[in-house]
């Protein structure tokens, strides 16, 4: 039943006196964790409407912008709660290729089934957790006649190498992620202990764990991000349930044990219930939910720059204009946990919400005008974010700071400066995103960009030619406005080149660093610019 919140409070309140309806209301918390699971649960409760309807005769509100309301008969509230808590742990698991078997005691015969097990990113919330049978019975509490079919049973499916043990179980093995979380009519009871998250107060609250609240990192200073939470943390059985729910709907990265999670977030409720459901699934692997763009990431920055830029490459590409302007409105929230034996740690949090300038330098770098060239390029951030990745080093740590930078729209010069020196590889791809960032993101004229670019260039052409890198990293190795300047004059003579009066006419003590990195930078890129190499990186 759809309507509007106060006819359908009006309606429950009378079924509440007539047919002893109860209102469960999930209200928002503020806290991205618990609401996203809000949304989690709602969509759980769509999927399956009739079901619950069949079931337990629930009258599901639209979902509003600060609570989720379902109407349910109270003495149906328990089952209610054990069906969606079981819903939701069924979406976490999936269905193995190995195979067991068990007992159906009903029909007095075996079944052979296929194991199961948590879906791999759900293994880092739910660390610990193993598929289990409701029940078992001992193998020699078997009758002969039960014993015959077992064994009939066996060979009858050999190719499955099926494991007997000495206890049979009598069920599909099944999750049971946690005892504490069993929510019912008793722990709905109003009472004077005050809920960590949504501050209603009830007689029965459960303890915080990570399993509950993944931000959890340490003890009670630096217990979670979130310092306004106090050091007694305690939830009611709704946001218990919410909890589990958190990462129902997100977008997730795994690489050399370090899970990323991504979050589309709005305050409202309802409106990320939408934004969700309309952007859905980006692609899909065991070990990645978006598009990696044939990138390869494993930290947070980096990986949140690729999901952005899967999210933008879908929407332009279904044109979905309205959702492409609503979802600039919205924030992004990304966690990076990594994974230690059997300790599973949150170790950065990041809040995005610059969505709509990033879109906007994306957009331009598809189309990028070159100075002096007469035609358009574009940037191929595939080929531009695999240049960066340090093969000598085996890791991406300053591809990640460079995102980082990026994503904060700060200057990036001294990074990339320092990766041309330390790979001495280049490619033209950094050639154009050094062009458009720093004219649209640090502000630069495009006049000083090319003359920077061309002086750069010739020293950079000319050291090569003397097979030289001195000049460069005299350059490099500038610490003040004067040094600079005396080195550029110093260079000039034994590498017979000339420079445009406009570069010292805009020098001043606050710039002189950008005309510096610019210069170093484009100086690197030209001796260290092989052709043949570009292209092989490049195929």
């Amino acid at each position: 039943m759809l309507c509007v919140i106060g006819d359908y409070m009006t309606q429950l309140q009378a079924q509440q006196t007539n047919n002893n309806f109860t209102g469960i209301v999930f209200k928002k918390t503020g806290n991205f964790w618990i609401d996203n699971g809000i949304v989690g649960l709602y969509s759980i409760l769509i999927s399956h409407q009739a079901h619950f309807e069949q079931l337990f005769g629930i009258q599901l509100s639209p979902l509003e912008t600060d609570t989720l309301i379902v109407g349910v008969n109270q003495k149906c509230t328990d089952s209610f709660f054990a069906e969606l808590k079981r819903l939701l742990i069924e979406s976490f698991v999936y269905e193995t290729n190995n195979y067991g078997f068990y007992y159906d005691q009903a029909s007095n015969r075996f079944v052979l089934s296929r194991k199961r097990d948590l879906r791999i990113d759900k293994k880092y919330y739910f660390q610990g957790f193993v598929p289990k049978p409701d029940g078992k019975i001992p193998l020699k509490g078997l009758s002969v006649s039960v014993h015959k079919e077992l064994e009939n049973f066996l060979v009858k499916n050999k190719t499955y190498k099926l494991s007997i043990e000495n206890e049979i179980p009598t069920s599909k093995m099944i999750f049971a992620l946690s005892n504490k979380t069993i929510v019912n009519s008793d722990m709905l009871r109003p009472g004077r202990k005050p809920c960590s998250f949504c501050g209603d107060r009830f007689k029965k609250l459960i303890s915080l764990d990570r399993m509950h609240f993944p931000l959890l990192v340490g003890f009670p200073n630096l217990k979670t991000f979130y310092s306004n939470l106090d050091s007694e943390f305690r939830l009611c059985g709704k946001c218990s349930l919410a909890a589990l729910a958190g990462s129902y709907k997100s977008y997730f990265s795994i690489h050399n044990a370090y899970l990323s999670c991504f979050i589309l977030y709005d305050p409202d409720l309802s409106e990320m219930y939408r934004l969700q459901s309309e952007v859905g699934a980006l692609t899909g692997n065991p070990y990645g939910n978006f598009d990696k763009q044939s990138v390869i990431t494993t930290y947070l920055y980096e990986t949140l720059f690729v999901f952005l830029l899967s999210l933008f490459e879908k929407l332009r590409c279904d044109s979905k204009q309205e959702w492409f302007n609503r979802i600039t409105a919205k924030k992004i929230i990304g966690i990076l946990a990594l994974k230690q034996g059997n300790t599973v740690i949150v170790e950065h949090m990041v809040e995005f919400s610059r969505i709509t300038e990033l879109f906007v330098f994306f957009e331009k770098s598809r189309n990028l005008p070159l100075i002096g060239r007469g035609k358009k390029e574009a940037i191929e951030w595939t080929a531009f974010l695999n240049a960066l990745y340090s093969k000598t080093d085996e890791n991406s740590v300053l591809r990640n700071h460079i995102c980082e930078r990026i994503l904060n729209f700060t200057k990036t010069n001294d990074l990339l400066e320092e990766y041309l020196f330390r790979s001495e590889r280049t490619n033209k791809n950094l050639f154009y995103f050094i062009r458009l960032y720093n004219k649209e993101v640090a502000g630069m004229e495009e006049s000083m960009i090319a003359l920077c670019a061309a002086i750069g260039g010739e020293i950079g052409r000319k050291s090569k030619a003397k097979d030289t890198k001195g000049f460069l990293y005299a350059i490099r190795n500038c610490r003040c406005q004067s040094e600079f300047i005396k080195i550029l004059s110093q260079i000039q003579f034994p590498l017979e080149i000339s420079y445009n009066r406009n570069l010292f006419d805009s020098l001043r003590e606050e710039n002189w660093e950008d005309y510096k990195s610019l210069i170093s930078i484009f100086a690197a890129n030209q001796f260290f610019y092989n052709p043949k190499k570009e292209d092989a990186e490049n195929e």
